[in-house]
């Protein structure tokens, strides 16, 4: 499956520009608007939307953040994710790309 594969690759640049905008600003960003044009000429879509959208984002308590894809089923859950596998979900759950598992 190529999805997953595109999905978790375009979640890792985007979190590493993630961090680049941390460094630069101490904080995370609250939507990922504000990394195009300082960091990203377009933000990375998600493959699996059937609308085009663009990977997820959400800031969490605690200082950390969530990125996911709609995943296979295309269907934005709200970063809900498998217990059993959030890597590798099954329909209803997102799949979560980052933080890593």
């Amino acid at each position: 499956p190529l999805r997953p594969t595109l999905a978790r690759k375009r979640a890792f640049q985007l979190a590493i520009t993630l961090h680049r905008h941390r460094l630069a600003h101490d904080e995370w960003p609250q939507s990922l608007d504000p990394l195009v044009p300082e960091y990203l000429n377009a933000l990375p879509l998600d493959p699996h939307d059937p609308q085009r959208e663009p990977i997820r984002y959400r800031v969490n308590e605690g200082g950390t953040f969530t990125l996911w894809s709609v995943g296979p089923d295309g269907i934005d859950n709200g970063g809900a994710a498998d217990p059993d596998q959030p890597s590798s979900p099954g329909e209803g759950f997102d799949l979560i790309l980052w933080p890593l598992d």
